[in-house]
């Protein structure tokens, strides 16, 4: 970020994107604010300015009210250049008032000052326009005092001077306020960026199964319930499959828990791959279970997708095992669609998908059944 107070154009517009709302409803609070604080003035200006008191009501209540009624009006209209120049710039008419109704007796210079001091002060403070918006538009008020207080004949030399020095350390102080305002602003957007980062990261490890590399059961149970009450809003069908890998303990027995591993590995990945929609999801359900959930498909429809996926990982290549140089694995797959209804729960799904794997199995393993199936 460094003293440009700029971030790459990415993050930028990110950044700008995600406080511009805040930035509007924030500038529109505080102008309010800052029209009852000059307007309440109004009560020193009877006192100390009473033969001119009507000049300080069309100032004030005709002149720069109307002019901040304006930019509040426009900030949400306009792009982010426009709106933090309106941000920046609307106090100046309040300060030109200000020079206007103090410019005599000379006995009156110093409350114009310090009012610009305090004007200066609440539109770093309170405000709070970006860095460089506020130097223009601190050194455009200081430059204008400057003038002022030079060509100002009941102002002698010494005062002017008094008065400038006062006016240039307020915008110094200001400018450097402003500045600390922005770096804040901005390190503590970096940060929070990096705490949804880590959190996103955490979550997603938390819904990724470490063997395999997909999605795990926390995921596939929080996308379920989802997608069900979804189904139940918009009465469609989902369907699940359940599917289990065939005679799984005799290759670990066989050829090692490392070996079987892989196989784990190497179907998952295949399962995966061979889903066509992002909308579907494949999870490993535990063990060597693994549970495919399609949104809006009918029975027949992921009939077709489960043969899929059993042509596929029957023809997946597995690494050498033993003496079998070309091994092959088989999933049996049990498949079960349903529309939910008001009240019911998607566990009921997932039991229909898993008996009918069961019957798949119960039928020679290496096929695919519907639930429900009858038995040839």
């Amino acid at each position: 970020m460094g003293l440009a107070l700029h971030f790459p154009s990415p993050i930028e517009e990110a950044f700008e994107a995600e406080r511009g709302a805040e930035r509007i409803a924030h500038f529109r609070r505080t102008i309010l604010g800052a029209l009852f604080l000059f307007n309440s003035f109004l009560i020193l200006d009877y006192f100390c300015l009473r033969p001119h008191f009507d000049v300080c009501l069309v100032t004030r209540l005709g002149v720069a009210t109307p002019m901040a009624l304006l930019s509040y009006a426009a900030v949400s209209r306009v792009g982010r250049q426009m709106r933090e120049t309106i941000f920046a710039f609307t106090p100046l008419p309040a300060m030109g008032c200000v020079l206007l109704l103090y410019n005599s007796p000379p006995s009156y210079a110093a409350t114009s000052q310090i009012s610009l001091i305090i004007m200066m002060m609440y539109m770093v403070n309170a405000m709070r326009p970006d860095f460089i918006y506020a130097c223009c538009s601190i050194f455009t008020a200081a430059a204008g005092d400057s003038v002022f207080l030079a060509l100002n004949p009941a102002i002698d030399q010494a005062q002017a001077a008094a008065f400038a020095s006062l006016i240039w350390t307020a915008v110094l102080l200001t400018l450097l306020a402003s500045y600390w305002i922005e770096s804040q602003e901005r390190s503590n957007y970096l940060l929070r960026m990096r705490v949804q980062t880590q959190n996103a990261h955490l979550m997603l490890i938390s819904t990724m199964d470490a063997l395999t590399g997909i999605p795990n059961r926390r995921y596939l149970d929080n996308q379920l319930r989802t997608m069900w009450q979804e189904g139940i809003r918009r009465q469609e069908p989902i369907a699940a499959l359940m599917i289990d890998l065939d005679r799984f303990k005799e290759i670990n027995d066989a050829h090692g828990h490392g070996y079987g591993d892989t196989v784990l590995r190497v179907v998952a990945s295949t399962l995966h791959d061979t889903l066509r929609d992002e909308q579907d999801i494949m999870a490993r359900y535990g063990g060597e279970e693994f549970v495919a959930i399609f949104p809006n498909r009918q029975l027949e429809s992921a009939l077709v997708i489960a043969e899929r996926l059993r042509i596929a990982v029957c023809s997946a290549d597995l690494p050498p095992a033993g003496e079998e140089l070309h091994p092959r694995i088989t999933i049996s797959i049990g498949v079960a669609s349903q529309t939910p209804q008001p009240g019911s729960c998607p566990d009921c799904l997932l039991r229909e998908a898993d008996t009918a794997m069961y019957e798949a199995k119960k039928r020679g393993r290496n096929r695919v059944c519907p639930v429900k199936a009858e038995v040839n």
